[in-house]
């Protein structure tokens, strides 16, 4: 069952394969785009940490 809340996934096995598709296509990238994509991954944890303490 998935279940999402605000564009989270509660699903751990749909997380999992979330995560792992995303480090397979970061391996992929060349290292100047890569530093953007890392940037913005950060910004959007981030984000969602904050969103979740308040």
């Amino acid at each position: 069952m998935h279940l999402y809340h605000k564009g989270i996934c509660y699903d751990k096995e749909e997380n999992y394969k979330i995560v792992m598709f995303v480090m397979i296509k970061i391996m992929e990238i060349e290292t100047t785009k890569l530093n953007k994509v890392v940037l913005y991954l950060f910004n959007s944890i981030n984000k969602v940490i904050m969103t979740y303490n308040s």
